[in-house]
């Protein structure tokens, strides 16, 4: 979990909090493959304020797969689907970057904090079309990983 904020087309931009699930899995010791769903909020109040839902294909490299302290980077296509406002059910596509640091707590259990850029295809995420530029948000989120198959070390799952 954590929180994010929106960069549209309004001034009044304010914090709010989301939630995510992330199954990853390792394809080489610094490379994984995940997928993750998040709901969350996105305000600009008066004039707009949503609850969206996401699903996220990602690959993340990590900087330094085998010390307890890892840095990390990711990118991957998304997309978001509003699910509270006058755009319900309205599907926007994305593309999300971020980067990150994850310590081992033990062989199956790990902190990570994290910030990411989710960049939309569109300007009408905050149903206000205006400017040159696209609407876009950022998530800075905090979450503990549990790994399964940690003889192997596999797979790894985000709550």
């Amino acid at each position: 979990g954590g929180a994010g904020i929106i960069d549209g087309d309004y001034s009044n931009k304010q914090w709010s909090g989301f939630a995510s699930l992330q199954y990853q899995k390792k394809l080489l010791p610094f490379l994984r493959a995940g997928i993750n769903a998040n709901v969350f909020q996105l305000k600009n109040k008066p004039q707009f304020s949503g609850t969206f839902l996401s699903l996220d294909l990602n690959a993340q490299l990590d900087i330094l797969p085998k010390d307890n302290f890892t840095p990390f980077v990711y990118a991957g296509p998304g997309m978001t689907m509003a699910v509270s406002n006058e755009n319900e059910g309205t599907i926007f596509f994305k593309m999300q970057l971020g980067l990150g640091v994850e310590y081992h707590l033990t062989q199956e259990w790990g902190l990570m904090l994290f910030g990411e850029q989710n960049i939309m295809f569109n300007d009408d995420l905050d149903m206000l079309v205006q400017g040159k530029r696209d609407d876009y948000y950022y998530n800075f989120g905090f979450g503990i990983n549990y790994y399964f198959n940690t003889k192997r070390g596999k797979v790894n799952k985000t709550l």
